[in-house]
């Protein structure tokens, strides 16, 4: 089996495409090597490496930035899934697409199900729930999670991984309060 892993350089791309590396095929590939908002290159990689399964780790994280920049929110986190499911419907590949928590609007009391509404709040929220439509044009997988944590590797920015190195070098910060998620660990 060939799997295809985009978004490879960050926390959740690397440990996927090392745990697999042993077990399957594993193209791992960072956004220098396939920028999911350069479609030629996405046709192109996805036809000549015709992959069983694409996992898309790839995505704009920054959700504060999204504020600033939903331009680039959306090309990478809706647009690029858009291609990325076309390419995959191309070559009959299943997609397993990451998307997060941040679709629904955190009023819920108990967590939330896949059958529960969205809502979401903010221009990255807006832009993963765009991607999570277009992921379903292809034969997919959507999963949200949210808050993934590990020990950061040096390539990754995910949020707390930079949050521990922030606090070990003595520094503190504001943070979110009350506000309870479950983590899911990335090692």
């Amino acid at each position: 089996m060939t799997i295809l892993v985009t978004g490879a350089g960050g926390q959740l791309g690397y440990t996927i495409s090392s745990t697999l590396e042993s077990l399957h095929r594993v193209v791992a590939l960072d956004r220098g090597e396939l920028d999911l908002v350069r479609s030629a290159a996405v046709f192109d990689a996805v036809h000549d490496l015709e992959p069983d399964v694409i996992i898309n780790c790839a995505a704009y994280t920054n959700v504060d930035g999204a504020e600033d920049d939903p331009s680039t929110a959306f090309n990478v986190n809706a647009f690029g899934v858009r291609t990325l499911a076309q390419a995959a419907r191309d070559v009959d590949a299943t997609l397993v697409h990451y998307s997060t928590d941040f679709v629904f609007d955190g009023e819920a009391d108990s967590p939330y199900t896949e059958e529960d509404a969205t809502n979401p709040q903010s221009a990255y929220a807006m832009s993963k729930l765009l991607g999570e439509w277009f992921a379903q044009d292809a034969h997919s997988y959507i999963l949200r999670v949210c808050l993934g944590v590990g020990v950061p590797i040096q390539k990754a920015a995910a949020s707390t991984g930079w949050l521990m190195l922030f606090w070990r070098d003595g520094q503190f910060m504001l943070s979110l309060t009350a506000r309870f998620r479950r983590a899911m660990l990335v090692t």
